[in-house]
């Protein structure tokens, strides 16, 4: 797991999860990463729970630094970003675990968005995951160099 703060304009932290081993590859045809049932399959993978601590204790550490004082509207806003290959699987469980962590534990009002989970769609038996010109698995060269990860 990588962590860079202060990469990309308007992103406070990001957090590379490729080390992540996929889910099934059945699962993944039929599921991404908000269904109940892909997250208990994650669930199984050991460092799946090191590694949403390790997001959100360093959000913490991030929000505990950030000063609302310098905000307009007086609240503090931190942005990350959650990367893997599609952006539709792993990032998408992690980020929407790590939310709900922070919603649980802090009471705080947590807004997660999936970049390119809408670019994909998913298939019945034998339909896969495509993205959204309609080809299976990874996006083309053209989507890839326009930065084509998941942000959350």
């Amino acid at each position: 797991l990588q962590a860079e703060d202060g990469i990309r304009d308007g992103v406070d932290c990001m957090f590379d999860v490729r080390d992540v081993p996929n889910p099934p590859r059945m699962l993944r045809r039929t599921h991404t990463g908000r269904s109940a049932r892909l997250m208990k399959e994650l669930a199984k993978v050991p460092q799946i729970e090191v590694i949403a601590t390790h997001i959100h204790d360093h959000l913490v550490r991030i929000g505990a630094q950030k000063d609302p004082a310098t905000s307009s509207s007086k609240r503090m806003c931190l942005v990350a970003s959650i990367g893997c290959e599609c952006g539709v699987h792993r990032s998408v469980a992690i980020a929407e675990l790590v939310a709900r962590e922070l919603r649980s534990q802090h009471k705080l009002r947590v807004t997660v968005s999936h970049r390119d989970l809408h670019r994909h769609v998913l298939g019945g038996a034998g339909g896969g995951v495509h993205n959204a010109r309609g080809r299976r698995g990874h996006l083309g060269p053209r989507e890839a160099r326009s930065g084509s990860g998941d942000s959350n």
